[in-house]
């Protein structure tokens, strides 16, 4: 994959170089336009797409505590705690975690604004479904 360094050039048609500390804010901003325009709220209430349903019936979710780092609306998140996992969804943008907190309510599921490097604890399964091609610097 090719990805292109933003240049006097390139940055007049669109080409961004995005960084890590700038990325909660332009996220915040695409939920926000989103959601004004119901998109993000049909993602987050939305049916669950086919990946998602075969990533459920991989193995027992039951009594594993779950990591979802980038978990967005927080649908995949809600689908794993309603399997009896205990979920913390995790995403970088207050927008997407407001929207998460505001659709999707269990007992075993918390949503927290954050990014993964501030992550702490154990977590017996990590999720992160379409998201490191959101980030610059994933590793």
């Amino acid at each position: 994959m090719t990805y292109r360094l933003p240049t006097k050039k390139n940055r007049k048609i669109g080409y961004k170089k995005l960084e890590n500390t700038g990325l909660s804010k332009l996220y915040d901003s695409v939920y926000k336009k989103s959601e004004q325009k119901h998109f993000t709220s049909f993602l987050a209430k939305g049916k669950p797409s086919a990946e998602h349903l075969k990533i459920i019936e991989l193995f027992s979710w039951k009594g594993k505590k779950v990591i979802d780092v980038g978990c967005g609306t927080g649908l995949f998140a809600h689908l794993v705690a309603k399997k009896g996992a205990e979920v913390t969804g995790i995403d970088f943008s207050e927008q997407a975690i407001k929207l998460a907190q505001r659709n999707h309510s269990h007992r075993k599921l918390h949503f927290k604004k954050m990014n993964v490097n501030e992550l702490k604890g154990k977590f017996d399964v990590i999720v992160s479904i379409g998201t490191l091609e959101h980030v610059d610097k994933p590793l």
